[in-house]
Parts: structure tokens; C-alpha cells; sequence
């Protein structure tokens, strides 16, 4: 009985501290293709919505250059794995495949991968800038 009783005290601790621990803080993150798209328009799809149009440019910004960032597409995502597709006008997928940005206690990590097409990821000044290749 003693054991089935410190048991369920313990089941019960674990559940309310899982069910106390904060959210993690949203990641900004800002989206970009670059020339290697040529000249088309690409569309830029997390996790199956719509993000917005991504603006093509020659050089990937750095976080300090707020004037360049302003132009870039811009979101917030929670720090989980996210799916992403880049179409082309004629929806065919140019770019894809996965991201996932994580901050613990000042220590960040990154993972990207991809089956189709390329990508950049960058983290710096508290934020990630990714870039969209062929």
C-alpha cells in the first residue's frame, strides 16, 4: 500500500511540474530567396499555411542591418520542428523540408534539412534569417 501510495504522489509531482513549465518564447524569423531562383516569384509555405512572397536578393542580410531585415518576410514561430515548402508561380516546390530553432538558458541550437532545393539558416542577434536556393 505504502508503495502504491508514493507511487502516485510521485506520478502526481511529475504531471503538475509538466504542467507548470512556461512556454517557450516565440523565434523571429525573417525569409529570403536569393538569386540562385532566377527570376521567378516564390511563395514560402510553414507547416502547410502561407507565409507571404519571398523577396529575392543578392546577398543574405546580416541582424544588424535593420534596413534590409524591414524587406525580408517576416514571422514568429514557437520553438518546434516546422515543415517548409518554397513554390514556384506555378505551385511546383522548388525548396523543402524541415527547420527547428531552440533557446535554452542563452544556448541556441539549430537543425534544417531538406530533400528538395536548398536553404541557409542563420542565428544571430536573437533572431534567424533563412535563405531559399535551387
Amino acid at each position: 500500500m505504502k508503495f502504491k501510495s508514493l507511487y502516485l504522489l510521485t506520478v502526481l509531482c511529475l504531471l503538475l511540474t509538466a504542467c507548470s513549465q512556461e512556454e517557450a518564447d516565440p523565434i523571429d524569423y525573417y525569409f529570403c530567396a536569393t538569386s540562385g531562383t532566377g527570376d521567378e516569384q516564390w511563395s514560402l509555405y510553414v507547416d502547410g499555411d502561407l507565409i507571404g512572397q519571398l523577396p529575392r536578393l543578392n546577398a543574405v542580410p546580416n541582424c544588424g542591418n535593420t534596413v534590409a531585415l524591414s524587406g525580408l518576410l517576416h514571422v514568429s514561430l514557437s520553438q518546434l520542428r516546422h515543415q517548409y515548402e518554397a513554390k514556384d508561380a506555378q505551385g511546383t516546390v522548388r525548396s523543402a523540408g524541415y527547420f527547428k530553432c531552440i533557446e535554452n538558458e542563452n544556448v541556441q541550437k539549430s537543425k534544417v534539412g531538406g530533400g528538395i532545393g536548398g536553404s541557409s539558416l542563420a542565428w544571430s542577434c536573437d533572431l534567424v534569417i533563412m535563405s531559399f536556393f535551387e
